[in-house]
C-alpha cells in the first residue's frame, strides 16, 4: 500500500509499506514513478487468438527473456497472473472472449512505460498436434499477425502501441528513509504544473528483488500547491482631491508565482505603525475579480495585469504603512510592503469661502497713510480655509492683475520612432 501528501508547492511525499510477498527473495530496491496526469499517454494493448480446435495442452509465453507455461483454456484471471509473474511486466489486465471459431485474450499493459515487447508463444504441447501453429499474436495496431500461422487478420483497432511516460527513480532500500522499519518515505521534487491544470500528478511504487520489479501499488493522484507569492509591483499614492483616501496599485499573481493554485483574492493591511501592531492596524480581503484596473503596464512591467484598491476614511496628515498578500486554496502567502512603504493622505487646502473668505478694501488716507499710498494700494483680508486637508499651511500666494489674461495651454505629444501605437503609462510631474 502507498499514500502521498503535499510537502511543498512543487513536491510530494510518498509513503509505502513493504510488500506482503517478497517473491522468495529479499527486497533490495524500490522504483518510484511520477507523471503529469494530463500527459500520461495510453496503455499498450495486444491480443492472443487461439483456434478453438486446440482444446488441451500447454504453451510457453515469453517476454523480456523470461517465460511462463500457460495451460490451454486458462481463465482471464489465471492468464493475467501468468503474465504478471514475469519480471518487470507490471500490472496487466486480461479479458477473454470465446467466439465460434477462436478464443481471444485481450491483454492491456497498465503500467509499462518502456517499449513493450510483443509477447512470444513457444513450445506448444497441444492437442491436436497438427494445429499447434494455429494461433495469432496481434500487436502495435498492425493488421497481419505478428506471430502464428492462423489464417486471420488482426483488427488494428483492438491493439495499439503504448505511450505511457513517467519519471522513474530506482532507490536502494538503504537509501530510503524508514520510519519504523516497515514504512518508507521518499520526496519527489520539481512537480510543477500550471494552476489552470487541475489533474495533478500520479505516483506509484514498485518493489524489486534480484528477479526484477513486481506489480506497483495502485496509483495515487494529487496536485501539489502552496500559498502564493505577493504581487511583484505594489505602489501606493494619494487620491487627487480626496484627503481621506489613498490608492493601492498592484499586479496580478500568475503561475509560477501563484505556486500551482490560482489566486482567488488578496489581503490588504494598513497601519499607523511600521510593525503593524494589531491595535493600530486594519485589513480587508478582496476577491481577485473585484479589483481590476484600467491602468496599462509600464515599459518594465510588460505582461503584468494591474489591479487597484482605494483605502478610504483615513485621517489626513497621518502616516500610514501598507502591505499586501495574495491568497489561494492553499492559504495566504507572505506580505509585501508598498512602494513607498508609507504615505500620508492629504490634499491642498480647501478653497476659500466664496462669500466671506477673501475681502478687498481701499486704504483710507489718514495720519499713517498718505494720499499717494491710499490711491495706489488695496487691503486684502482673508479667513483661513475650512480645512488644511492634513498638512500645515505654511504660506499664502497673493496674485493681482490689471486686465483680463489668457490661460496658458500646453500640449503633450507621445509618438514612437517607428510610428507604431504607443502603450503604457508615464509620470506627470
Amino acid at each position: 500500500d502507498c499514500s502521498i501528501g503535499v510537502s511543498g508547492w512543487s513536491s510530494l511525499q510518498v509513503n509505502w509499506f513493504n510488500p506482503i510477498d517478497d517473491g522468495g527473495s529479499a527486497i533490495t530496491k524500490y522504483a518510484v514513478e511520477s507523471w503529469d496526469a494530463s500527459e500520461y499517454g495510453v496503455t499498450e494493448k495486444q491480443q492472443l487468438i487461439l483456434k478453438n480446435t486446440i482444446n488441451r495442452g500447454t504453451f510457453v509465453l515469453t517476454m523480456n527473456s523470461h517465460s511462463a507455461e500457460v495451460p490451454v483454456g486458462s481463465t482471464a484471471a489465471d492468464f493475467e497472473k501468468f503474465i504478471e509473474s514475469l519480471p518487470n511486466v507490471g500490472d496487466v489486465q486480461v479479458a477473454k472472449t470465446i467466439e465460434p471459431e477462436v478464443t481471444i485474450y485481450d491483454i492491456e499493459f497498465m503500467t509499462n512505460t518502456a517499449t513493450v515487447p510483443i509477447i512470444g508463444i513457444h513450445t506448444l504441447h497441444v492437442t491436436p498436434r497438427s494445429e499447434r501453429d494455429e494461433y495469432c499474436v496481434c500487436a502495435k495496431g498492425e493488421v497481419p499477425c505478428n506471430l502464428g500461422s492462423m489464417n486471420i487478420s488482426c483488427n488494428f483497432g483492438n491493439t495499439r502501441e503504448g505511450t505511457l511516460a513517467t519519471h522513474r527513480s530506482e532507490i536502494s532500500v538503504a537509501d530510503v528513509i524508514s520510519l519504523d522499519g516497515t514504512m518508507f518515505t521518499y520526496t519527489i521534487h520539481n512537480l510543477q504544473q500550471p494552476s489552470y491544470i487541475l489533474d495533478g500528478f500520479g505516483v506509484r511504487v514498485s518493489a524489486g528483488n534480484v528477479e526484477g520489479f513486481g506489480i506497483p501499488c495502485a496509483p495515487k493522484y494529487l496536485k501539489p500547491s502552496g500559498p502564493p507569492l505577493p504581487p511583484a509591483v505594489v505602489e501606493v499614492a494619494r487620491v487627487a482631491n480626496d484627503p481621506q483616501s489613498i490608492v493601492l496599485h498592484f499586479t496580478s499573481v500568475s503561475y509560477p508565482e501563484d505556486r500551482g493554485s490560482a489566486v482567488s483574492g488578496f489581503v490588504i493591511e494598513w497601519s499607523t505603525t511600521e510593525n503593524f501592531r494589531p491595535t493600530t492596524s486594519f485589513n480587508t480581503t478582496l476577491n481577485a475579480r473585484s479589483v481590476s484596473s484600467e491602468r496599462l503596464p509600464s515599459h518594465d512591467n510588460i505582461g503584468k495585469e494591474f489591479n487597484k484598491f482605494f483605502i478610504e476614511n483615513l485621517t489626513p496628515g497621518r502616516k500610514y504603512f501598507v502591505r499586501i498578500a495574495a491568497m489561494n486554496d492553499s492559504g495566504v502567502g507572505p506580505f509585501a510592503p508598498s512602494q513607498p512603504s508609507s504615505i500620508t493622505p492629504g490634499a491642498k487646502p480647501s478653497d476659500f469661502d466664496s462669500a466671506i473668505g477673501v475681502t478687498i478694501d481701499a486704504l483710507i488716507a489718514d495720519s499713517t497713510t498718505s494720499v499717494m499710498e491710499s490711491s495706489s494700494s488695496l487691503r486684502v483680508s482673508w479667513r483661513a480655509p475650512a480645512s488644511n486637508n492634513g498638512f500645515h499651511i505654511s504660506n499664502y500666494l497673493i496674485e493681482y492683475w490689471i486686465s483680463d489674461s489668457m490661460n496658458e495651454v500646453q500640449d503633450i505629444i507621445i509618438q514612437s520612432i517607428s510610428g507604431s501605437p504607443v502603450y503604457g503609462a508615464f509620470a506627470l510631474a
